[in-house]
């Protein structure tokens, strides 16, 4: 297996950690990008083809897809949760419809997941497809569903689902609140339950791509959640981009996601919070530990920077505790070595404690996504 696709990030560092609104920006590494990046992103396009080839993809003439058609760099999409779905949708607003991006990006989450961009898509088959180029979107399936577990269990940012993976654990386990499901039951949940909730968030990304029909594109560009800024400004300076909107884009993805990834984490669970306090087990007290705790797993907040005091019990404490993030980050900042240490411990120790058969089915159903993103099923990291 190639590893070059890996290499991004421990490099050069994926991104410039910005731990207030007004830091400055450095621009963009044109000789970084021009070179070694490039290299990367044709090795992986590369792989990508031949793939297709050795699957015979690309002799299989069926198959349609709806994508998004982004104009201003000529390529089409279909968005993949936990792979910068958020940022990218921003994005794709503020380049077909423009405006103004701070407050583009500084939307509510719940509100920026209700675009759908019908106007903005058109459906594909092998022949049309042929004639433009395509984005795909790709993520360690290890770091993914771990990923979705924080996002949508951990922090029950999603209560249908966490009430579904109880209800599919119960049949042999008897768990009474979602806070006591474990990722391992999770991981349950995703390998073998017949019915699953908001399952786009953590079934293969393979699955949501329609492979045989994208092996058929003009030009293929592979973005990965663990290289994403370097890959988008990568993405940015090939198509062409207007340098302004190059630039605009440059700060939002590389010095400003950060805080963004917070801001509007935090007004999205505080609101869920407000609904779910109602259940008996639940209680603000134990959910703003658990956001503050996610924020450290991603390596948003210093993992030696405490949760401060303070009686949450209404989603308008969002600011509250927003501003225990920006302290919190200003008395301890993150450096992007100690980001990537915290994401790479906490995602070692949470596998560490799941068992070697259910690490063999994740390799077993999640193939075609090691395969064609060049990630190594026998490591989580």
């Amino acid at each position: 297996m190639n590893s070059t696709s890996g290499n991004i990030s421990s490099v050069q560092g994926d991104y410039t950690e910005c731990n207030s609104k007004d830091c400055q920006c450095p621009p963009i590494n044109m000789t970084y990008i021009k070179g070694e990046v490039q290299e990367i992103h044709l090795n992986r396009s590369n792989h990508f083809r031949s793939i297709c080839t050795l699957n015979t993809y690309t002799k299989r003439t069926t198959g349609v897809v709806k994508l998004i058609n982004i104009v201003p760099l000529r390529l089409v999409t279909r968005l993949t949760p936990k792979v910068g779905s958020t940022f990218m949708i921003n994005a794709i607003r503020y380049l077909n419809l423009g405006g103004n991006t701070d407050t583009i990006f500084s939307r509510p989450r719940k509100v920026i997941h209700e675009s759908h961009f019908e106007r903005m898509k058109q459906m594909y088959d092998p022949k049309t497809i042929s004639h433009v180029g395509a984005l795909v979107f790709a993520r360690n399936p290890y770091s993914r569903l771990f990923s979705a577990f924080i996002d949508k269990i951990f922090i029950v940012n999603s209560m249908g689902l966490a009430q579904s993976v109880r209800k599919f654990i119960n049949a042999n386990k008897n768990i009474d609140c979602v806070l006591d499901l474990e990722f391992s039951d999770f991981l349950k949940y995703a390998l073998y339950a017949k019915t699953r909730v908001i399952d786009d968030h953590y079934r293969p990304a393979s699955d949501l791509l329609n492979v045989h029909t994208i092996c058929h594109a003009q030009e293929i560009f592979i973005v990965k959640q663990e290289t994403f800024s370097t890959d988008m400004e990568f993405l940015f300076t090939q198509r062409g981009l207007a340098p302004y909107k190059r630039d605009t884009l440059h700060r939002m993805v590389s010095c400003k996601r950060a805080l963004s990834n917070v801001e509007e984490l935090t007004y999205t669970s505080f609101l869920e919070f407000s609904n779910s306090v109602h259940h008996d087990c639940l209680n603000w007290n134990i959910l703003t530990k658990r956001l503050w705790q996610s924020f450290q797993i991603q390596g948003y907040i210093h993992e030696r920077s405490p949760l401060p005091k303070f009686e949450f019990s209404t989603k308008h404490d969002a600011q509250v505790f927003l501003r225990f993030v920006v302290e919190a980050r200003t008395e301890h900042p993150v450096s992007k070595e100690q980001s990537a240490l915290q994401r790479r411990k906490a995602i070692t120790n949470v596998y560490n404690q799941v068992h070697e058969s259910l690490k063999e089915d994740i390799v077993t159903q999640y193939h075609e996504d090691f395969e064609l993103f060049q990630y190594d099923p026998s490591s989580v990291i």
